[in-house]
């Protein structure tokens, strides 16, 4: 049956298999791998993705077999990434399945970046999908991390979403 994440959090290290996630509260973390069921997993506002280990970088795999994994309705900081470099930092991979990012309402405001050290420029990838992203980006996806600005911006022909830092004062 479904997994539903009301309060606390779920880390997921090794594997959870053929289910859904909801999570309504409390927060659905882990560097592992979630094989989920016919409707994917869902973040709905006042619940938190934080892939990686708490307090450290890495992936969260989903294979959401032919469905979503759905951030449209999140709260502001209800994504957390931890970033060290454009190589390095938390992410989550599809490995199947799609992102859906609900249309206009995904903004910047929405993610919580913690910068581990002093941020490099570049594309740090946050989600990292095979099939097209559902939705479009909200007018506010930009803001300041690690004293640097950075841009939400769809990347990969549209399959993955990235934070695009750059030193200031450039632009």
């Amino acid at each position: 049956g479904p997994t539903t994440v009301d309060a606390g959090v779920l880390l997921v290290d090794g594997s959870l298999n053929a289910t859904d996630v909801v999570v309504n509260g409390g927060t659905l973390a882990g560097s592992g791998t979630i094989l989920t069921g016919l409707t994917g997993i869902d973040v709905n506002a006042g619940g938190q993705l934080a892939p990686g280990t708490l307090g450290g970088v890495g992936t969260l795999t989903v294979n959401a077999f032919g469905t979503e994994v759905n951030v449209a309705d999140v709260a502001s900081n209800s994504l957390l990434f931890d970033l060290i470099s454009p190589a390095l930092g938390d992410r989550v991979t599809l490995t199947a399945g799609s992102l859906n990012i609900g249309t206009g309402v995904l903004e910047f405001s929405d993610f919580a970046f913690t910068a581990g050290g002093l941020l490099a420029e570049g594309d740090y990838l946050l989600f990292d999908g095979t099939s097209p992203i559902i939705g479009s980006l909200g007018l506010s996806n930009g803001g300041v991390v690690g004293g640097f600005i950075g841009f939400l911006q769809l990347a990969d022909g549209g399959n993955d979403l990235v934070l695009h830092v750059i030193p200031e004062p450039g632009s």
